[in-house]
């Protein structure tokens, strides 16, 4: 069964695609944004896992000129804060020209490194508040001290999240509470689980069309 959210979606789907095929005719300003793509918790090759390659190569070809970032984190079993939030800085070199599409643990990174550092805007896939009585995600860091949810909102130029009813990984109530918190355009779906699936046009053309409006911004 469709919810808002796909209906929202297919509805759209044309006009990104229009949009973007036009966008194509000139070179998107390579200076103006990038994107890193921050993999979640046990991805130990991400150009083999789930969807971050596609969405890499898809965007690469969509929107030349855009630097589309995907590396393998240090640590992927634990993804520690205290090693992922440098990463994102000092390798990654996260900063206001960039959109960070997190997923997970890479959600939860991003959305700490947006407490003290500015970016372009985050992306949130399957995004939570709460350690969901894990002692693994307790130990991770990221729970160590309350969110400053005021400080993620005014660092980032906008938040979005995806979120599925049926994520087995992540209660969708956690997922509503950052949502909340944040007050970030939320997408909600009844199918996606924990976004694993090596396919998500969804999500592709949520992060297309934002590209679409910052080009056209430019």
């Amino acid at each position: 069964m469709y919810n808002k959210a796909r209906v929202l979606w297919l509805k759209g789907r044309t006009a990104v695609a229009f949009f973007c095929a036009a966008l194509m005719l000139t070179a998107f300003p390579a200076s103006a944004v990038r994107v890193v793509i921050v993999p979640g918790m046990g991805a130990v090759s991400v150009d083999h896992v789930f969807w971050y390659s596609s969405l890499k190569q898809r965007l690469n070809t969509d929107f030349p000129g855009i630097n589309v970032v995907l590396r393998n984190m240090p640590d992927p079993f634990m993804a520690p804060a205290s090693t992922w939030l440098p990463f994102l800085e000092d390798t990654l070199r996260v900063g206001p020209d960039t959109i960070v599409v997190g997923h997970s643990s890479g959600a939860l990174a991003a959305m700490r490194y947006a407490e003290t550092h500015r970016v372009a805007g985050l992306i949130l896939v399957a995004a939570y508040s709460n350690d969901l009585g894990n002692s693994h995600e307790a130990r991770s860091g990221y729970f160590d001290t309350p969110w400053d949810w005021a400080a993620i909102r005014a660092n980032a130029g906008f938040i979005i999240q995806l979120g599925s009813r049926d994520d087995l990984l992540v209660p969708f109530a956690a997922q509503q509470e950052a949502a909340d918190a944040l007050g970030s355009t939320f997408y909600r779906f009844d199918d996606k689980g924990h976004f694993l699936s090596t396919s998500q046009p969804e999500l592709v053309d949520i992060v297309e069309a934002k590209l679409g409006e910052l080009a056209k911004g430019n």
